[in-house]
């Protein structure tokens, strides 16, 4: 490929559109502590204690962010609780 045909293929890179199609979800992890766990008076069963969270984009929604389309529709952004 010589400098010219760079040239027109960077020049025309600026017209692109992208769509990004798939499951838009939300990754959630839940970090358990064990010292705070019981069992549950209820149901007998072992209840776990979260000692900490967080939520990341996850499927499409992740790669559509990766791309840098800021101007997009629906960007909701990573959110992490602690």
């Amino acid at each position: 490929m010589n400098q010219q045909r760079i040239q027109e293929i960077l020049a025309r890179i600026e017209q692109v559109t992208v769509a990004v199609y798939g499951d838009f979800c939300i990754d959630a992890y839940w970090m358990l502590d064990p010292k705070g766990s019981e069992v549950s008076e209820e149901t007998g069963l072992h209840a776990r204690a979260v000692a900490r969270h967080y939520y990341s984009l996850g499927g499409a929604s992740k790669r559509r962010r990766e791309s840098g389309g800021a101007e997009a529709q629906g960007d909701s952004g990573d959110r992490r609780g602690r």
